[in-house]
């Protein structure tokens, strides 16, 4: 899947906010690091931040800039960011990341609105901000990234499994066992056809700096972003 055509008329990113939010905690600006990666280390503040005394107002502007900063790696990815995949390959994962980051805000139909985030380029004007990762998955399996187009598809499923039940999130759970199946990720396929009826809400090792482990293989459906979810969704 190529977006270039859709957005050769988009501003250069813009990652000022991102290192001003950073700048107050101690970090200092490096121009080499892209936003995908300070996206991520955003998101992984919040949840630090998140339970400490003004907690939710930092966390929720952490939060805040994160998803302005994966959309800008959405309408500009930094090459160097990705230097095997491509930046193709980055403005998916900057996309599967802004949908991962949205739904904390807002449930899965709904639209992130903020100031603070750049315009939206056009093929992202007509779906909700946390649909993102079902756009995702299909350009990554387009792209030939089977492992990743599930990974979409079941952050996608924990979301709405969340919100309203595993029978509504049912889709998308067998998608992501499809696309782990193709891509001969048997493990990851088991794994995700257990969690479409599993009760409990594993911790991810993300938020707490740590490799991944296929106990918890999404983000969101861990306890760690129920906990974000719970203190900064908007009402």
């Amino acid at each position: 899947m190529s977006l270039v055509c859709e957005l050769f008329e988009m501003p250069s990113r813009d990652l000022s906010l991102a290192w001003a939010l950073l700048g107050q905690l101690g970090h200092q600006r490096d121009d080499r690091i892209g936003p995908v990666t300070l996206g991520r280390e955003l998101l992984l503040l919040a949840h630090e931040l998140v339970d400490q005394e003004n907690g939710m107002t930092n966390a929720s502007m952490l939060l805040n800039g994160s998803a302005a900063t994966f959309l800008w790696g959405v309408i500009d990815p930094l090459p160097s960011e990705y230097p095997i995949d491509g930046p193709e390959f980055g403005r998916l994962d900057a996309l599967m990341w802004f949908g991962i980051t949205t739904a904390i805000f807002v449930p899965v139909g709904a639209v992130f609105d903020s100031d603070d985030l750049p315009e939206r380029p056009a093929f992202m004007r007509s779906i909700p901000d946390p649909l993102s990762l079902d756009t995702a998955s299909r350009g990554f399996e387009t792209f030939g990234d089977l492992t990743k187009a599930g990974r979409c598809s079941e952050e996608l499923a924990e979301i709405i499994k969340a919100e309203h039940s595993v029978q509504a999130a049912g889709l998308h759970f067998a998608r992501a066992v499809e696309m782990f199946e193709r891509g001969s990720e048997n493990q990851r396929a088991k794994l995700a056809r257990d969690r479409a009826v599993a009760a409990t809400t594993p911790s991810s090792p993300f938020f707490h700096r740590q490799p991944g482990s296929l106990a918890s293989t999404t983000i969101s459906g861990s306890r760690e972003y129920a906990n974000l979810r719970s203190k900064l969704r908007l009402r």
